[in-house]
């Protein structure tokens, strides 16, 4: 795990076609300390009583991992990008097309309405019946709005496209 994480922090692997930007030398360094001191006392705590060092793998090894790809799997996954643009004029209506979403974006934009799950035919009846919203798209551009935003989110492109 620390070596994949190694690939990622430079450059060398991705997530999902990806690329990571947030892994760096000081999250590998702290991941391999906190990985060397957990085997230290693995190993002091297998002279005395070895259950106790069997008990101590899989904790030390969880938080090993968790310091060392957190950084890269919070930034693949960070639905917060889109959120200042979701939260702007919700009332108008917000749509979603071309993505498995899964209500990622409800919370991190505080929307108090769900955001519509459109099939490629829907789109252009939708985009007639909601001047002013917003299309979240993996696939092309609706053929009204501009592009307020675009970025990675577990690993598919998402634009945001505001309706006139």
């Amino acid at each position: 795990m620390l070596i994949w994480a190694g690939l990622l922090a430079a450059g060398r692997a991705k997530i999902d076609g990806g690329a990571v930007t947030a892994l760096g030398p000081l999250t590998l360094l702290l991941a391999t300390a906190v990985a060397l001191l957990g085997l230290g006392a693995i190993h002091l705590a297998a002279r005395r009583t070895p259950h106790l060092a069997w008990a101590l793998v899989a904790p030390v090894a969880l938080l090993t991992l968790h310091l060392a790809l957190r950084p890269a799997l919070f930034e693949h996954f960070d639905s917060a990008r889109f959120a200042t643009e979701l939260s702007r004029a919700p009332e108008a209506g917000v749509a979603i097309v071309g993505y498995p979403y899964q209500g990622e974006f409800g919370f991190t934009a505080r929307l108090t309405a769900p955001i519509q799950v459109l099939a490629q035919d829907d789109v252009t009846g939708w985009v007639a019946g909601h001047p002013g919203g917003l299309i979240l798209s993996a696939r092309d551009a609706p053929e009204t709005g501009s592009e307020v935003g675009e970025a990675w989110l577990a690993g598919h492109e998402l634009r945001a496209y505001r309706l006139p």
